[in-house]
């Protein structure tokens, strides 16, 4: 029996999660102290042994004692084994709050935060985590609750960027199997009797009488959907990176933005519209860089819908302002995504010392102002030496964003023109109209 469970642990490993018996790769694995965790330790400490894995607990700081007593245990078993332990903690119902999200959500955003933390201080190549059939039978089911697209059914990923569940293939009851093979009794939950979490009543109150209406293979059927739906889901998303490709430009001057092509989105299906604003939404940095939905987690079927709706309006200037701080502005032909962290601009004056030519000037940005040699209807040439004959050898040329109330004078043409009112008859957006030097 124990061989058996082995095998399947050993073939899903090698080929579902990509990780060898024979590499070098270190595994962090991530470990509760319950059935599922402990038999995914032993299987991994007999896979690839104790010099490639690290057992990594995480205190959510929810349970009070006993989650202390799950720390103790689990480190004892560490010790046991003689791998290598760390351990780390966060307040899970603070974190909540000041998010306003849902303890289970908190939980699993500071789990894996710890978790990267600890591979990346560790070297660890990758991070592995004890999920079974029975979970990706529970999150399938979860996932068709909410509203899912297809992507939804798909489950419980085998492996995704660095994190892997080797032990996807394995019921519960397998799970046990192993713990009370190697003489060994995980510590036990008691929230997971509790029905009020989501997650929970799912597993105990609903899977339980589908399968008493539907029969046992009911279980079997939902994983063939959901092996039928990826197939789906990886020619779909494939198709979305070409539309990408073919719809999208990613710009940085002046600021940081992605422009979506309106007329060619108007163009593709209904389906590839959908799943291209998601992908957008997901590439949307901050200033600093960091991905706002990395994955596409935290994406919901009302935000893209109100994108989508965007895009078929015609008048420019419009600005929708969606969660964690992206704007979708609409533009003359196209729609543009940013961050709001990335329109602010630093307005500190900059002095320039030193011996500068005409034909290129330094910025405080570190890129160059040129001035053509030629002059054409889009542009006048001014005399340097009549420049500092009027205004003094030591003249400054100054620049800065646009104004409201700007004026200028065209050249060849009588009286003033407003600036902003020249932009919009050339087609220039209105975020870049803030951002262009005068």
């Amino acid at each position: 029996m124990y061989s058996d469970i082995y095998q399947k642990f050993a073939e899903c490993a090698a080929r579902k999660c990509g990780l060898s018996e024979n590499d070098s790769q270190t595994v962090v694995a991530a470990v509760s102290g319950g059935a599922d965790s402990v038999c995914m330790l032993l299987l991994l400490l007999e896979y690839c042994g104790s010099n490639r894995l690290i057992c990594a607990h995480f205190n959510h700081k929810i349970r009070g004692a006993e989650a202390e007593r799950d720390l103790r245990f689990t480190q004892t078993l560490a010790e046991a084994l003689q791998v290598p332990f760390l351990s780390g903690e966060g307040n899970v119902p603070a974190y909540a709050e000041e998010h306003a999200i849902g303890i289970e959500e908190a939980a699993r955003i500071l789990r894996y935060d710890f978790l990267r933390t600890a591979a990346a201080r560790t070297n660890g190549a990758l991070i592995a985590t004890a999920h079974n059939r029975e979970d990706r039978i529970e999150t399938i089911l979860h996932n068709i609750a909410r509203g899912t697209s297809i992507d939804g059914l798909r489950g419980i990923e085998y492996q995704k960027d660095l994190i892997i569940r080797p032990i996807l293939d394995l019921s519960r009851k397998e799970t046990e199997t192993v713990c009370a093979y190697h003489g060994i009794t995980p510590v036990t939950d008691s929230t997971n009797a509790d029905n009020t979490y989501t997650r929970n009543k799912i597993r105990n109150e609903i899977l339980p009488y589908l399968k008493n209406v539907f029969g046992e293979s009911f279980e079997e059927r939902l994983l063939c959907l959901s092996k039928i739906a990826a197939l789906d889901s990886d020619y779909l998303n494939a198709l979305t990176e070409t539309a990408f490709s073919d719809c999208c430009r990613e710009v940085s001057v002046p600021y940081k933005r992605i422009l979506l092509d309106r007329e060619k989105y108007k163009n593709l299906h209904g389906a590839l519209q959908r799943r291209l604003v998601r992908l957008i939404l997901s590439r949307i940095p901050d200033r600093d860089g960091k991905l706002l939905y990395p994955g596409f987690s935290g994406i919901y079927s009302a935000m893209i819908e109100r994108v989508c709706k965007a895009a078929e309006q015609s008048r420019p200037g419009r600005i929708l302002e969606l969660p964690k701080g992206i704007l979708c502005v609409t533009e003359y032909g196209a729609l543009a995504f940013t961050h709001k962290t990335c329109l602010e601009q630093d307005l500190r004056q900059a002095e320039f010392c030193g011996r500068f030519t005409w034909e290129e000037m330094c910025l405080p940005a570190g890129e160059a102002l040129r001035f053509a040699a030629d002059g054409d209807g889009e542009k006048e040439l001014f005399d340097a030496d009549a420049l500092r004959r009027v205004f003094g050898s030591n003249f400054q040329i100054q620049f800065r964003t646009c104004r409201q109330g700007d004026h200028f004078i065209p050249f060849g043409a009588p009286g003033g023109k407003s600036l902003r009112k020249f932009l919009i008859d050339r087609k220039v957006g209105k975020m870049e109209r803030e951002f262009l030097p005068v």
